[in-house]
């Protein structure tokens, strides 16, 4: 007998009885539960419960004790308000947020002076105290305080711990020690950590590379063993939406395509062929796959590819900008490229699809020129 069948026989009673006259007797179409596979039932499921009785007997003695819905789960705001179960059940979860400090129960003061009050929502509320508020112990996450808070905490620690704030950036953290640079960049509530290893650290200037998480990246998707590519995309053949091919795991298709997007922080020179797949995640097809396939095996050959940032005192800016008219076949866009160097270094480049289709190069040039100075000043 499986496992799932045995609590349901253990359940059963081993005595066959006969059906005494004048009793009620149960006829099932057969076992309809959620825990049995449709598979396994015979008869029809839908079919409903009848019952064997006798004709004007024992009308008066039916009873049905009812279960209301609210009972189980609350189908709308209102009758969850005012259900008793309900309420007693998110008195519970309160009584953890209570557990774990979150908050402390207070009188309601004349001024805030800074401090942040959270009154009693419905449904919350404390039987004993049901005029009181919130005072709040940490910055609740969704607040319009917590960012800040979380901020300035953050800075604390990290100046506590030998870090300086950036002068431009003050979401830039910078620590040197023995020549080492790290630094601690802030978005959000997420921090990322990066530094120079002192190799990487020429005469001349400094050498930034993804080359560890490039590796690691060809790896995870299985390709470390794959044939190298010299260029990341094929130049005879456009990518466009396939209806007709084999449709694809869509997840690993969107996964590929964000790490190579990350990626391309330190490596323009597949930010074209990435965005352009980026434009397929809704539904990738065979074609789809094997481009961002063909990225992985060029990215495998060149890992060890990087920027690098010269001690350049030439303060000369010079941009550059391009776009191909009427690239995409679905929907004849053009697609701006340009670029920015202070000196002879690298500063700022853009690949993107323009958002209106021009009438002409000209038109599609000066769209690009907008997007890339946008992109540097912003």
């Amino acid at each position: 007998m499986t496992s799932e069948g045995e609590p349901d026989h253990q359940t059963l009673s081993t005595r066959v009885f006969f059906i005494p006259g004048g009793a009620w007797s149960l006829m099932c179409a057969g076992p309809h539960d959620k825990n049995h596979p449709a598979s396994s039932i015979i008869g029809d499921p839908s079919a409903g419960m009848q019952t064997r009785r006798k004709d004007k007997i024992d009308y008066l003695k039916m009873v049905a004790d009812l279960c209301y819905i609210s009972t189980i789960k609350p189908s709308t705001v209102d009758s969850a308000l005012k259900d008793e179960y309900w309420l007693n059940a998110m008195q519970e979860e309160l009584l953890q947020f209570r557990r774990n400090n979150v908050w402390t129960l207070v009188s309601k003061p004349e001024g805030l002076n800074e401090e942040v009050y959270v009154a009693q929502p419905k449904g919350f509320v404390v039987f004993e105290h049901p005029k009181h508020v919130y005072n709040l112990n940490k910055a609740l996450y969704g607040l319009k305080q917590a960012p800040r808070a979380w901020y300035d905490r953050l800075t604390v620690y990290l100046r506590g711990r030998g870090y300086f704030r950036g002068e431009i950036d003050k979401t830039l953290f910078i620590h040197m020690k023995s020549n080492q640079l790290l630094v601690a960049q802030i978005y959000v509530d997420d921090i990322i950590f990066g530094g120079f290893p002192q190799d990487l650290q020429k005469n001349d200037g400094i050498f930034i590379s993804q080359e560890k998480y490039a590796r690691n990246m060809v790896e995870k998707f299985g390709l470390e063993h794959a044939r190298n590519k010299r260029t990341p995309a094929v130049t005879h053949a456009k990518l466009i939406k396939d209806t007709e091919g084999a449709e694809v795991d869509h997840k690993l298709y969107r996964s590929i395509v964000g790490n190579l997007l990350y990626l391309t922080a330190s490596r323009p020179d597949i930010a074209y062929v990435v965005g352009i797949c980026a434009r397929y995640q809704a539904d990738p097809r065979i074609t789809h796959l094997e481009t961002v396939k063909r990225i992985l095996k060029y990215v495998h050959g060149t890992s060890d590819f990087g920027m690098m940032y010269s001690y350049d005192n030439t303060p000369t800016l010079v941009g550059y900008c391009d776009a191909d008219w009427a690239g995409s076949v679905n929907g004849r866009k053009s697609t701006s490229g340009g670029c920015f160097f202070l000196g002879n270094n690298l500063i700022s480049w853009l690949s993107k699809k323009e958002n209106c289709v021009s009438l002409s190069t000209a038109e599609a040039e000066y769209i690009a020129a907008g997007s890339g100075c946008t992109k540097f000043f912003g």
